[in-house]
């Protein structure tokens, strides 16, 4: 993934802290929904995403998060 390739070019300790970020469209592969869906659920604010230089990205455990509080039986 995109965080494993990081972590090995920096190798850094902070770095290796970091949890990992996902693009819109990984976001969108990973819960099997369209990108549209995922853009709605972060302009909601339902999905926090974050901005970096000009691109969303939406942290792991934020996504982990919004799926379990959205499980039902």
């Amino acid at each position: 993934t995109a965080y494993e390739i990081r972590l090995s070019l920096v190798g850094s300790e902070m770095c290796k802290e970091t949890e990992p970020l996902l693009t819109v469209a990984e976001t969108a592969e990973f819960m099997k929904v369209s990108l549209r869906t995922v853009w709605r659920l972060i302009q909601a604010r339902r999905l926090p995403a974050v901005c970096i230089g000009g691109a969303k990205r939406i942290k792991r455990n934020d996504l982990d998060r919004y799926i379990a509080a959205n499980q039902f039986d």
